[in-house]
């Protein structure tokens, strides 16, 4: 983001609430009091994906080579897309558009709450957003205690799965 943490963030966990292949996400403050998180890419994980995708590669042709079988299978094509995929996941500005667009298409659905991307503390390897709290999926009891119906909860998901699928 440039500047000092402190510059833009009243506070900011250094410790990770959540870590994954290409980054971290941390519990953060704004100077407006809002609470956020901050999901920041490792550093130097595009130069580590890039040259792991090259060994793929590599592999994959080797295979379609020598081992003709392979070739209904189309390694070096599973490959390519791979690496399509990632390279997407490795751009935040596409995930923050993504996002703002998912919002927008569900605005009218009272019961899905997308968190809003604060753009001015976001780029391309640091996004910041509203911070949720909530009781995970997982969690029967806690979903039971405040009367959640897994039922309904199958169902929101299946309707906003299919409505962004067929409609958006």
């Amino acid at each position: 983001l440039g500047g000092k943490l402190e510059d833009h963030f009243k506070t900011f966990n250094e410790k990770p609430m959540a870590t994954a292949s290409i980054g971290q996400v941390h519990e953060a403050t704004l100077h407006s009091g809002e609470e956020v998180v901050v999901k920041i890419q490792r550093p130097e994980i595009e130069k580590l994906i890039k040259n792991d995708i090259s060994v793929l590669t590599f592999l994959a042709d080797l295979m379609e080579k020598y081992l003709p079988e392979t070739r209904i299978v189309g390694p070096s094509q599973i490959v390519d897309e791979f690496f399509r995929t990632l390279t997407h996941e490795l751009d935040f500005v596409l995930e923050s558009n993504n996002m703002t667009r998912i919002a927008e298409n569900l605005k009218s659905n009272t019961k899905v709450v997308i968190p809003t991307v604060h753009r001015k503390f976001s780029t391309r390897r640091v996004l910041t957003l509203q911070k949720l709290t909530g009781i995970r999926i997982t969690d029967l009891e806690a979903m039971k205690a405040q009367n959640i119906s897994a039922t309904d909860l199958v169902d929101t998901g299946a309707r906003v799965f299919f409505k962004m699928v067929l409609e958006d």
